[in-house]
């Protein structure tokens, strides 16, 4: 996945993501590699679920999950999560966020392919940080 060294680098690709409904799922999230700590978030115009560097503010896009075409849109990142909050803040937390993703990919890319999931903006309330 791709790495940005600040969110204003991370905006700037693509500007529909600073005018994007996003959800946070943490802040404590914890990389057992360098022991640093991310928050973690899911932008809805990108599908993009991406983790931030407190330190330094270096992004790292962890995953796509495609929004959901009705109700909330995060409610398939919800399920892919389910039990977020008892793992974050718990060492080496992070990797369980990539893990569950990389799951989610696995069984995805053998259902359904990515070209025939709908595109666009989807209506629906997000949980602002």
């Amino acid at each position: 996945m791709n790495t940005y060294p600040n969110i204003e680098a991370f905006y700037s690709e693509n500007e529909a993501r600073r005018r994007s409904r996003w959800v946070d799922y943490g802040m404590w999230w914890h990389d057992g590699v360098s022991a640093e700590f991310w928050y973690v978030s899911y932008i809805q115009a990108a599908g993009e679920v991406y983790a931030v560097r407190h330190q330094d503010g270096q992004v790292e896009v962890l995953g796509i999950v495609e929004p959901d075409p009705e109700g909330s849109y995060h409610q398939t990142l919800d399920r892919i999560l389910e039990g977020w909050t008892e793992q974050c803040g718990r060492l080496n937390s992070l990797t369980w966020v990539r893990e569950k993703l990389a799951q989610f990919k696995e069984v995805c890319s053998a259902q359904v392919p990515r070209s025939s999931v709908p595109h666009g903006p989807r209506p629906g309330p997000g949980r602002r940080g």
